[in-house]
């Protein structure tokens, strides 16, 4: 289920409506509206009272995640052996979009759970180291994973990820 879809589904179980969900959130109503379209997605304080709202565990949200890339992951190594030429391409590309959809969703949840344990007064501070990790990460993880690639082959890259 998508977060816009998920989003109505809840609110409507709660009889709430857009207004009053967004007066409990501190937002506009057109900022709940946004979310309901999936043109926006709330920021990680909103997320982490969405989900105090609904009660929704988002440590539940997380393992799924995992789950599936590791599936995703396990199936693609078994298997790549079997295509040829393009054919390769296209399996390379449906686990890229795989695991790129499961990284972000796992990301997301993480935010949101750290965000659970964490004082509230240091949301803030944690919210920036958090932002300056992930663009340093996106910075040097495609670096490093092609200097691997390049030292161990494709082989032991695959099964190093697994």
């Amino acid at each position: 289920m998508s977060f816009k879809a998920a989003v109505k589904m809840l609110r409507r179980q709660s009889n709430l409506t857009q207004e009053a969900l967004a007066q409990q959130l501190h937002v506009t109503r057109q900022t709940v509206s946004t979310w309901g379209t999936g043109k926006n997605m709330p920021n990680l304080e909103t997320l982490h009272v969405l989900s105090q709202l609904f009660n929704i565990s988002l440590e539940k949200l997380l393992s799924y995640s995992i789950a599936i890339r590791a599936l995703a992951l396990i199936i693609f190594a078994r298997f790549i052996d079997l295509f040829h030429g393009l054919s390769k391409l296209v399996l390379v590309i449906i686990f890229l979009i795989i695991n790129a959809i499961s990284i972000n969703f796992s990301n997301t949840s993480y935010s949101a759970a750290v965000h659970e344990l964490v004082n509230d007064k240091k949301i803030q501070k944690l919210s920036s180291l958090t932002q300056g990790s992930i663009s340093l990460s996106q910075i040097l993880a495609p670096a490093i994973g092609v200097a691997f690639y390049s030292t161990v082959g494709f082989d032991v890259f695959i099964y190093f990820e697994i």
